[in-house]
């Protein structure tokens, strides 16, 4: 977090009026995630060609991003500048609940990595802050187990269950 939320970054150089900078404001660098009470808190101001995010944690930092970004996504396109529908724009925002999740069963039905990560992209639009996997239904469990690999016995590793390789090489993307 620290090169991106300690730099100003610049957005559009060479347009009058245009939007140049978003000033990211961090009052703790502290990222872990150690209780459900983590501040996720932020302020978003926009006045004409500047923006600033103020947040407690990279949590907040995060949520204010995704909303900046969210601004900027529905904004009309004029050439080569961004026109967002007021001049000022002031958001204070924080979580109602600490916990907001969406759970996947894939104990009866297998997703492919590919549309869990969509989803978990979608997770982060609005902001849901926990996936719940339903991981096992029926005598079936859906992730490759080399401690007990009698718990994949008979099922066909390309529509039943989630081999470790798979798993991992999403945790970097």
């Amino acid at each position: 977090y620290s090169s991106l939320i300690r730099n100003k970054t610049k957005l559009c150089d060479d347009v009058p009026g245009a939007l140049t900078a978003l000033n990211l404001v961090l009052a703790s660098d502290d990222d872990v995630l150690s209780n459900w009470e983590v501040n996720e808190s932020y302020t978003l101001t926009v006045q004409r060609a500047s923006a600033a995010i103020n947040a407690s944690t990279p949590f907040g930092a995060l949520r204010g991003l995704e909303t900046f970004y969210q601004l900027l996504s529905n904004a009309t396109v004029r050439t080569a500048t961004v026109e967002l529908p007021h001049d000022t724009i002031a958001i204070n925002d924080q979580p109602a609940y600490p916990w907001r999740s969406l759970m996947i069963d894939t104990g009866r039905r297998l997703f492919p990595m590919t549309f869990v990560r969509s989803i978990i992209d979608a997770m982060a639009m609005v902001k849901l802050n926990v996936l719940q996997l339903h991981m096992n239904d029926m005598g079936r469990f859906a992730w490759e187990s080399k401690v007990f690999p009698e718990l994949n016995v008979g099922y066909d590793t390309d529509t039943r269950y989630w081999k470790q390789d798979e798993i991992r090489s999403e945790e970097h993307t």
